[in-house]
Order: C-alpha cells, then sequence, then structure tokens
C-alpha cells in the first residue's frame, strides 16, 4: 500500500513541531527566569553584589533585581547614590505600584540631603500602603529632620498606636526638637493604658512628676494592674527619683485597700495578703539565702491564716542582710513605735536574729532590737521606738541577722514573726 503525504500535511506537521519547540523553550526560559531571578531578589539571601549586577545583564527589565541593586549601592563599598537612584527609578517604572520602591528611593534621596523630594516619595509609599507602619514612621522621621515637627505627630501617633515598642525612641525624637513639649509627645500617645503608662515612665525620667501623677491617676486602676509590668517600672523609678511619697500613693492605689481608711503605715503585718513580686515595692520582700529559707508558714499563725518562718541551714557565720524588709512612708524627725510578734523553737545560734529599722537614703541604722534568744519560746510580743531622720521620707525595717566577727558558729533552728504594727506617737 502506498501512503501519499500531500505538502500541505508535511508543511502543517513541521509547523507545529516548530510551535511546540518554540513553546517549550519559553516554558523552559521562563522557568529559568523564575529560579535565577528568584534566588537574586530574594532578600532572605546574601547575594555577592556582582553577582547581583551579573545578573541584571541577562534580565534587564526585572524590577526587583533593580530594586535590589539600588538597596545594596546604599551600603558600605558599594555606596553609590546615583546609581542606586537609577535603579531604584527604573523599578518603580517597570513596578510602579510597589511601595517599598517608593520607600526606598526616599531613603536614597535623603542620603542625597533632598528631603523635600524624599518626602514626595514617602507619601507616594503612603498613598499605595496607607496602613502599614514603616510608611507612617519614615514619613514622620523625614518630616522632622525638615523641621515640620507639628505636621509630623499624626504619623508618629499612628505609627506608634499600633507598635507601642516605638514610642520610647519617638518621645525621645521629639521631646528633643520640641524643646520638652509634653503636649506634643502626649499627641502622639493612643488612649491605650498601656501607652499611657510607657508615656508615664518617660515623664518620670524627665522628672516631670506632677503631671506622671495626673496622668497616672486617669489611667483605669483595673487597666493599671493588668499593665503589672509597666505600672511597677513607674513605681520603681519614682522610689529611684527620691518621689516616696508619690510612688507609696501611687502603689497603695494600685493595691486597694478598705474604702475611706486610710492606708497603714506598714503593709501586710500579718503576712495575709499574697505578696506579689512585681508589686512589692512597699510589701514584704522575702527572698531565701544560703544561710536561712524564708517562707509563709500556713501552720503557726500567731494570728490570721499564716506567719513568717525563717528556718536556718546550721551553718557558720549565718548573715541575714536585706532578705526580709520592707520599705515604709515616714514623716522626718516624727517618732514611731513598731510592735510585731515572735516564737522561737530550738534556736541554737551566738547571735539570735533582731529588727533593724534603716535610713532608706543612707542604708544606716536608725534603731535596733536586741537579738532574740536561743531556746524555744511561746509567741510574745516585741516592740522598737524610733526617730525618722530628719531628712528622711521612708525608712526600711528588717529582719537582720549579721555575724559580730568574721567567724561565728553555726546557726540553727526556726523563728516565726506575725502580726507587725507600724503607730505614730
Amino acid at each position: 500500500m502506498i501512503v501519499r503525504i500531500s505538502v500541505d500535511s508535511l508543511l502543517a506537521r513541521f509547523v507545529m513541531g516548530a510551535i511546540t519547540l518554540a513553546t517549550f523553550g519559553v516554558l523552559v526560559f521562563a522557568a529559568l527566569w523564575f529560579v535565577i531571578v528568584g534566588r537574586l531578589t530574594d532578600e532572605r539571601l546574601s547575594i555577592p553584589y556582582e553577582e547581583l549586577k551579573v545578573g541584571l545583564q541577562y534580565f534587564p527589565n526585572s524590577p526587583r533585581l533593580h530594586y535590589r541593586i539600588a538597596a545594596a549601592e546604599m551600603q558600605g563599598a558599594n555606596r553609590d547614590l546615583l546609581s542606586a537612584e537609577s535603579h531604584i527609578r527604573r523599578a518603580i517604572t517597570l513596578l510602579p505600584l510597589e511601595y517599598t520602591f517608593h520607600l526606598l528611593l526616599g531613603s536614597i534621596l535623603e542620603g542625597q540631603g533632598n528631603r523635600e523630594a524624599a518626602e514626595a516619595a514617602y507619601r507616594e509609599a503612603l498613598r499605595l500602603a496607607p496602613s502599614y507602619i514603616e510608611v507612617h514612621w519614615r514619613l514622620a522621621n523625614n518630616l522632622v529632620r525638615q523641621g515640620k515637627i507639628n505636621e509630623s505627630l499624626e504619623y508618629f501617633r499612628h505609627a506608634t498606636s499600633r507598635n507601642l515598642g516605638l514610642l520610647p525612641n519617638a518621645y525621645d525624637l521629639i521631646w528633643n526638637v520640641s524643646n520638652g513639649s509634653i503636649e506634643a509627645i502626649t499627641s502622639i500617645t493612643s488612649a491605650a493604658p498601656k501607652a499611657q503608662l510607657t508615656l508615664a515612665e518617660f515623664l518620670v525620667k524627665q522628672a516631670k512628676f506632677t503631671e506622671v501623677a495626673t496622668l497616672y491617676r486617669r489611667i483605669d486602676r483595673e487597666a493599671r494592674r493588668v499593665e503589672a509590668e509597666s505600672t511597677a517600672t513607674i513605681i520603681t523609678a519614682l522610689i529611684a527619683a527620691n518621689q516616696i511619697p508619690l510612688a507609696r500613693e501611687l502603689w497603695g492605689d494600685v493595691m486597694g485597700g478598705e474604702e475611706g481608711k486610710p492606708p497603714p503605715l506598714l503593709w501586710n503585718g500579718g503576712f495575709e495578703t499574697e505578696i506579689n513580686p512585681v508589686f512589692a515595692q512597699f510589701d514584704w520582700m522575702l527572698k531565701d539565702n544560703d544561710y536561712a529559707r524564708v517562707a509563709l508558714d500556713p501552720q503557726n499563725p500567731r494570728s490570721g491564716s499564716q506567719s513568717l518562718r525563717i528556718a536556718f541551714m546550721g551553718k557558720d557565720t549565718a548573715r541575714i542582710d536585706g532578705e526580709i524588709k520592707q520599705l515604709l512612708l515616714v514623716k522626718p524627725g516624727k517618732r514611731y513605735r513598731l510592735e510585731y510578734q515572735y516564737k522561737i523553737r530550738e534556736l541554737i545560734t551566738p547571735m539570735g536574729p533582731r529588727i533593724a529599722v534603716t535610713d532608706q537614703a543612707a542604708q544606716t541604722v536608725v534603731a535596733a532590737t536586741e537579738p532574740l534568744p536561743e531556746g524555744t519560746h511561746a509567741w510574745q510580743q516585741g516592740s522598737l521606738e524610733f526617730t525618722a531622720p530628719a531628712n528622711a521620707t521612708a525608712v526600711v525595717i528588717q529582719i537582720q541577722r549579721i555575724p559580730k566577727y568574721s567567724y561565728d558558729d553555726p546557726t540553727r533552728g526556726y523563728v516565726w514573726f506575725d502580726d507587725f504594727v507600724l503607730k505614730e506617737m
């Protein structure tokens, strides 16, 4: 059988084959383009500058490759702002709706000292990505550098309201360029409790204590408790700034108390309230050391539900100094009486622990009891009278055992304390 194939049929098959080969070639090229350009423009990878330049020779119309080269030319030995500008403008021409290209253009223009043109680039980025934090932040900083401080504030507020971690840097910048304007830094702070507490913390550092108090009182008490770390930072900073009466007032407002009754001079004297380590600035601060274990004991209260127990470990030259203490607000020159209950069991020691009152600022002993006796003793009352130093607004009450000599015999046994009360005489 003879098969006849027409010329037209052969031509058609040839054309289809050619098309198939061409299509395959295009797909192969596209795949290679995707892989190579994808690698060169992947910002997670560190690509040498020379490789980027070689890649551009093969893919001159890749906007992201132009962007990557422009970014590289902004840094280090490759710094060439004119070339960087040329590349980023080419990237924008190829892909005009990519906001990051306009951000980089703004940085390049600022590097050239052309801040007004940079502002225009940032505003174009803002038009393309109006909700992005970085765009608002970059524009705000650009406006400050141009001296347009009031105009920058709304953009700082937008950025910091969505990322509170930016607030400290924004405060430092605005405070410096606005000659310490509280109104300016307040305007960039959102109403969120965390933001308001961050502002209060900044104002403490600037010694604006009246403003801190006013701002702090406006924040909901429960919100202050929820934002415990920020609240505690403010109170601790006030103590460090010797604003102890204000710190005690703000602390007491967070901790609460019986309505209509003034807070006790000594807090939690019966150890009935759980001690929150975050808010222990004016509560008992308790910790163990190598010589003694310190704990709240529900098995041996003198009254209420628990007492403080010190269990000595039987080591020589036992020392307790600063592990059991409370900061007390006092009136300079006023006379006070401290009363407490103590109990002892099987205490063997060359010298027992004592109650001491020290000047918070000078760290000197104002008054101290005699050391507790050895042996076993049922609950009994102890007391200590003292006069607050003339220049002191706070003292520290603490339970101490400080060895008289560089070595003394081991101390072992148990001591309990309960029902501390401080009275103004």
